[in-house]
């Protein structure tokens, strides 16, 4: 046998042990490790190389259970230089939650492969050791925790503006604000949660204003013209032109888009018109109607009176001041709408001249009709319950109108009742006369206690007179 196949016999010979070897070393290796994170891994900042998953995730859960982010909030603002304010906060206070399953997962993964052996995997490993933790964020809790942190640490920026005395405007230049980025904020959270990073170092910067000076300027050049304006307001023999300083009382500044826009306050506007109101309106005269007894006796004529149209006018004014290109002092007719006068009445009950009346005695618990002085009538009633807090109205009154075979319901003006009568004679708001069948007797002092909820009760057949004799106009005495 020659050397040279002996050398070639030997190299086989060694091949094949360091294959077989090599492959018992990984399959032992991929054995151990079937079931376990491979070592040198790190996850949410900790070795969990050779854990099971079920060891690793109870570590990771224990460890996310206390954990909590230092939020380093640095200004160089300060007469004393950089200062830094630090918050302690938990993951939760923005939405954040640790989701140790995805992460130990994640971990297990890290150098495994459907086809690459666990050896291999291995130096996968070695290149890339460092899982990130996998956190659930709430987006909506995270942004409000933003805003908050936000809000505590901006002092927003001022804009220019416009200000006008007597007539003159005048402008007044912004001013820059300082403030935390809460779109960086945010991702700065999330992505320290990811690295299992503990602090977060966040920098305030300076804020730009919407408006400057350049913008307030024009405005105030805007608002210049806009008082310069003329407008001569008219009506019949006067006229009333608002003075360039008056103009710019009724002025305002809406910002829209970036810019500054001079307009009109209408709440301003106001105050003029209607102490211009004041020097046209005229008030109507009330048509006055005297009743006695029910009849008419005297009648003074209404005229209707004159008012300004202040909406209108408010609008027309604006209009004519915005107006570009104005030139001239136009007339402008102040807009006017009548105000209809109303009629009031004048209830006179007079018992002397009455030819017919209705006298009702509480204390005595009767009621007598006259006719031409006559007493042509007479009934016991029940009143109001006195002691109970329901004692019928006392004055002289009138039949407001008559109504049969109606229910009076109590529960609409407060009171728990709702009766069937066969006639209804209110005299004075819902204080009336009707029958009360419900009743046995009238006329006793058990009324005190015991009578109606301000109404006069009367007999059946009392009722049925009164309603055929007395009339709407009827006077009605309630007196003790």
């Amino acid at each position: 046998m020659s050397i040279q196949y002996q050398t070639k016999r030997t190299v086989a010979i060694t091949a094949a042990v360091v294959g077989f070897v090599a492959v018992a070393a990984n399959l032992a290796f991929g054995a151990y490790f079937l079931d376990k994170v491979y070592p040198g891994v790190y996850a949410a900042g900790r070795d969990v190389g050779g854990m099971t998953r079920a060891q690793a995730r109870q570590v990771l859960s224990r460890q996310a259970a206390g954990e909590r982010l230092s939020l380093l909030v640095q200004s160089s603002r300060s007469a004393e230089g950089e200062t830094e304010q630090t918050y302690s906060i938990a993951p939760e206070e923005f939405g954040a939650r640790f989701d140790a399953d995805a992460t130990v997962q994640a971990a297990y993964q890290r150098g495994r492969g459907p086809y690459l052996m666990a050896l291999l995997g291995l130096q996968r490993v070695v290149q890339a050791p460092v899982v990130e933790s996998v956190y659930a964020v709430d987006q909506a809790a995270l942004q409000a925790f933003a805003d908050k942190i936000s809000s505590s640490q901006t002092e927003a920026a001022v804009d220019a503006s416009v200000v006008v005395t007597n007539g003159a405007a005048r402008v007044q230049p912004e001013r820059a604000g300082w403030g935390v980025d809460r779109v960086g904020l945010m991702g700065s959270l999330r992505q320290a949660l990811a690295a299992g990073q503990r602090t977060v170092v966040i920098k305030r910067g300076s804020t730009v204003a919407d408006i400057r000076v350049a913008e307030a300027t024009r405005a105030a050049q805007d608002a210049a013209q806009i008082m310069s304006r003329r407008v001569t307001l008219t009506f019949e023999d006067k006229s009333f032109t608002p003075t360039p300083a008056q103009i710019g009382e009724w002025l305002r500044f809406d910002k829209s888009n970036g810019r500054l826009v001079a307009a009109i306050d209408g709440a301003k506007l106001s105050k003029y018109i209607k102490t211009l109101s004041r020097s046209i309106n005229v008030t109507p005269r009330n048509k006055k109607i005297t009743v006695v007894n029910g009849e008419v006796k005297g009648e003074e004529g209404g005229a209707d009176g004159l008012a300004v149209d202040e909406t209108a006018l408010a609008g027309l004014l604006s209009e004519k001041l915005l107006a570009d290109g104005q030139a001239g002092a136009p007339a402008l007719p102040v807009p006017t709408r009548p105000v209809a006068y109303r009629t009031e009445y004048n209830r006179v009950i007079n018992l002397d001249t009455a030819s017919r009346y209705i006298e009702i005695n509480l204390s005595t618990q009767r009621l007598w009709a006259y006719q031409d002085k006559q007493v042509v009538y007479q009934s016991p009633i029940t009143s109001g319950a006195t002691g109970s807090g329901f004692p019928t109205a006392q004055g002289l009154f009138s039949v407001q109108a008559k109504q049969t075979n109606r229910n009076l319901n109590g529960y609409a003006i407060g009171y728990n009742y709702n009766v069937f009568v066969r006639y209804w004679m209110p005299f004075y708001g819902n204080y009336g006369m009707h029958d009360a069948s419900w009743r046995s007797s009238f006329g006793g002092s058990d009324y005190y206690t015991n009578g109606s909820h301000g109404c006069v009760n009367l007999p059946a057949e009392t009722a049925a007179w009164l309603f055929n004799w007395a009339s709407v106009g009827t006077p009605v005495w309630v007196h003790s």
